[in-house]
């Protein structure tokens, strides 16, 4: 009985995160501004290995610059303290993988937990409209 009851809060809260409250729109942004934001990250982290590659540099500006207009365009759909921490916890959770996969960076316990603490603020957050 217990997990069934598990089972079904998961479900509803899996229903209600992708539930048409949470506009395809302001997914799609959102997307954009993780997937922006870690890119741009990518390429200020490999401009700084390596000078040589000034083009680097240059789209990491433009991510950035890009990511501002996303913002306002995501502002018109939700409220900023929404955007910006579902922004935040997921750009957060990417950047972290994308250091461990390709940069080769290791983390301890305590920073796997955090991870996994942002992971589940992220989620509930979004279960919460």
């Amino acid at each position: 009985m217990k997990h069934q009851q598990t089972r079904i809060f998961v479900e509803n809260a899996i229903t209600n995160f992708l539930s048409i409250k949470m506009k395809l729109e302001l997914l799609g942004l959102i997307f954009g501004l993780v997937s922006l934001e870690t890119l741009g990250q990518y390429l200020a982290r490999k401009y700084y290995d390596n000078k040589e590659r000034l083009w680097m540099f240059v789209i990491a500006v433009f991510c950035y610059i890009l990511i501002a207009y996303t913002l306002v365009k995501t502002y018109e759909l939700e409220n900023i303290g929404f955007v910006n921490a579902l922004w935040s916890g997921l750009t957060l959770i990417a950047v972290a993988l994308v250091g461990y996969f390709v940069f080769d960076e290791t983390f301890n316990n305590q920073e796997y937990f955090a991870i996994a603490l942002i992971f589940a603020g992220t989620v509930l957050l979004g279960i919460q409209k």
